[in-house]
């Protein structure tokens, strides 16, 4: 996901992507 909808959109800071790999999106999304 990381890569196909946010570094194709021109995301760049490392910080924010490791983040983004790192984080469980699935406690955060309603089931």
């Amino acid at each position: 996901m990381v890569n196909n909808q946010i570094v194709k959109r021109g995301i760049k800071d490392e910080r924010l992507l490791k983040a983004m790999l790192k984080v469980k999106r699935h406690r955060f999304v309603p089931e």
